[in-house]
């Protein structure tokens, strides 16, 4: 009975292994990131839209935007830039939608845009010193993350954990840059609301 149960859940997620190809070796995954990408611009559209009228200076906040446009920059080369699922872009259709583009990232980013209503955070120079924490952030985390798609895509380093480049001085690279990125997007909403986002990653 438990093993009939377990095979009915597995197979709402899995509809007969078809969800699971991504991971086959000569899987086509271009379907799944050309639904990715639309999905993620879709959601990143819709960050934008909520900002306009919020802006601290009554239109759209360029530091806003270039934090945008790194992001979807971003988000664009960890889909199309290695061929195994990552949080952006999953295998398995069902929690895709529900988890990763319903729930997180969208979550994520309409925190930021309701964040940006009441602006209370201002100090001269904030927005260069806004875009330059999220330029810098964004370009480590995503070097580091190149590093590894290359790593991974060697056959002597399958299954291997990686601990070179800047993994070999911090657990997760990643996660350091995503800090600094997302709190240079903070300082570009201009809202001590904001700034809990990053505060709650550390």
């Amino acid at each position: 009975g438990r093993q009939e149960w377990a095979s009915g859940c597995c197979g709402l997620l899995q509809c007969s292994g078809f969800w699971t190809r991504w991971r086959a070796p000569k899987a086509n995954r271009a379907a799944w990131k050309a639904l990715c990408t639309c999905a993620f611009c879709l959601m990143l559209a819709v960050y934008i839209y909520l900002i306009g009228p919020y802006s601290p200076i009554g239109h759209f906040s360029v530091a806003l935007c270039i934090c945008g446009a790194v992001f979807l920059a971003k988000g664009l080369i960890e889909i199309w830039g290695q061929d195994t699922p990552n949080w952006i872009c999953p295998g398995t259709c069902l929690v895709f939608l529900l988890i990763y583009l319903l729930g997180f990232p969208s979550m994520f980013l309409s925190c930021f845009a309701y964040c940006t209503q009441v602006s209370d955070l201002a100090f001269p120079g904030r927005d260069v010193v806004a875009v330059a924490l999220n330029l810098l952030g964004s370009a480590y985390a995503l070097g580091y993350e190149m590093h590894r798609f290359r790593w991974k895509a060697k056959p002597e380093n399958k299954g291997k954990l990686h601990t070179t480049g800047l993994a070999a001085f911090c657990i997760h690279p990643n996660y350091l840059g995503d800090l600094f990125t997302y709190t240079g997007w903070a300082l570009a909403a201009g809202t001590w609301c904001a700034m809990s986002i990053p505060l709650a990653m550390v």
